[in-house]
């Protein structure tokens, strides 16, 4: 194919993926009328008055019809779902800007995505003044950028296309169970990409969506899950640690749950254990596998069975690829292999990316790629997270896996422990999901690792620190570990 016809294609396929995401929303929106955004303080829209909002932001987004891209106040109201909703409907490419992000931060993601206004409720300013200079890249194709973390501690900005996004929402949304009867909730922050899902999964369902918003009910979520009946519940793995700590004598918050969806970390099977004996009697909790380079995710693993065998290990299988995904595995010693995700999920880059210490991204005769630095271990036909390429420490020397130490715990029963180094020296940080004493940690370490491999001490926390998007936040244990030095 010439780099013409390649090009026309491209043309073809946006256009078409443009049309499908605002037929979803078109569709949901002029439905017959139900309850579709429900907030704990009691504000309910149905879908008929949801519109009007969003009909709200299309003209908003029309009276600046020079705008290519806008910024989105990440917080939590019927106004940024309405404002996502108006920005796909008129191809206005945005990035979510969450609320709780330190000062410094939100301006540098704001001058390196460079939009023309930011909207915030019903309130929009125009934003003039970028210091990095103009946008180099066509961005008439770019749905969404979406900031995460890089290994430098700036922001990276992931661009996905509408086609990136179409091919994931039909592709996941054949692996789940959803209907118009079910209460999904949005445990998410907005600038996280499973709020996308929920909000557009949520729509292309008609099920209603429950936004969490109160700070205590994102933390143990318990209680919110069991007041309003939760059937759909979408968050990353390290929300299982507060769920347990919060279920402690009080069993039973979670028995409406019957779509458990875990993205975003590697999803440890005693989780998957915890989930599917405290859900409904036909409870499926799905392992969705996959960065946010590829979009959400791109891989479903739908586990019914606390017994099942490939629960044996210390992380649930990836699974299946969605439709049009493939999963490579690229060895990197005898029983290792490195993560490749190939396919039409795969994003379309970076913002900026000569700013970018470590990018992934690649194109050859097999079509565009993305390096995960996910290491896998293939057993029994399927594939299993190992550990992560950069969670790979020395220690006196001596190469050592964390991941690998903290799944012998697992092994042995030692739930909710994390590893971390400090000084050249490993900590075990134990969390309140663990019911081992000391005593019984010492002794599986002794028995299980390394004379250079064992904990200095063991520091036991009362609750695990969390990232804006879910995750552990690793840099915060550190500072832990550090103040106990």
């Amino acid at each position: 194919m010439s780099d013409t016809d390649r090009g026309e294609a491209t043309v073809n396929l946006e256009a078409a993926a443009k049309a499908g995401l605002k037929r979803i929303i078109v569709e949901a929106l002029s439905s017959e009328c139900y309850d579709f955004l429900k907030f704990s303080n009691g504000e309910t829209f149905s879908n008929v008055q949801f519109s009007h909002f969003v009909d709200q932001q299309v003209a908003i987004f029309r009276d600046h019809a020079d705008v290519e891209r806008c910024a989105i106040w990440g917080e939590k109201n019927v106004w940024a779902y309405a404002t996502i909703c108006a920005a796909l409907v008129e191809e206005v490419t945005f990035c979510i800007i969450d609320p709780l992000l330190p000062a410094a931060r939100k301006d540098e993601i704001i001058s390196n995505f460079q939009p023309s206004l930011l909207l915030s409720g019903e309130r929009v300013d125009k934003i003039q003044d970028h210091s990095i200079g103009p946008v180099q890249i066509d961005v008439s194709n770019t749905a969404y950028v979406m900031f995460t973390s890089g290994s430098s501690g700036h922001p990276k900005g992931v661009r996905i296309s509408y086609s990136n996004f179409l091919t994931f929402l039909n592709g996941a949304f054949k692996a789940f169970g959803v209907t118009s009867g079910d209460r999904w909730a949005n445990h998410a922050n907005l600038s996280f990409d499973l709020s996308l899902f929920d909000l557009l999964g949520s729509l292309k369902a008609g099920a209603t969506l429950y936004p969490v918003v109160d700070s205590s009910d994102k933390l143990f979520p318990g209680g919110f899950i069991e007041r309003n009946e939760i059937t759909v519940w979408h968050s990353t793995p390290t929300t299982v640690r507060y769920l347990i700590a919060e279920q402690a004598g009080q069993k039973g918050k979670l028995k409406k749950l019957r779509e458990i969806l875990m993205c975003g970390e590697a999803l440890r099977t005693e989780w998957v254990r915890y989930l599917l004996e405290n859900g409904q009697k036909n409870a499926s909790v799905y392992n969705c596998y996959g960065p946010t380079e590829t979009t959400v995710f791109c891989t479903v693993d739908r586990f019914s069975d606390p017994k099942d065998d490939r629960l044996a290990g210390a992380y649930a299988p990836f699974g299946s690829e969605l439709e049009k995904v493939k999963l490579v595995f690229e060895p990197v010693s005898d029983d290792e292999f490195e993560v490749i995700i190939r396919g039409d999920t795969v994003g379309q880059g970076y913002e900026n990316e000569a700013t970018v210490l470590r990018n992934g991204y690649g194109d050859d005769d097999g079509g565009r790629f993305f390096r995960t630095g996910d290491i896998a271990e293939l057993r029994g036909g399927s594939a299993y997270f190992k550990r992560r390429s950069d969670r790979q420490v020395k220690i006196g020397g001596n190469r050592f896996e964390l991941e690998e130490a903290e799944a012998i715990l697992g092994f042995h029963s030692c739930f909710d422990c994390v590893f971390c180094v400090h000084n050249d020296r490993l900590h075990l940080v134990v969390g309140p999901g663990c019911e081992c004493s000391d005593t019984r940690l010492k002794d599986v370490c002794l028995a299980n690792l390394p004379d250079f491999a064992q904990p200095r001490d063991i520091i036991r926390v009362s609750e695990w620190p969390i990232s804006l998007n879910g995750k552990l936040d690793n840099k915060a244990l550190a500072r832990l570990i550090s103040s106990e030095d």
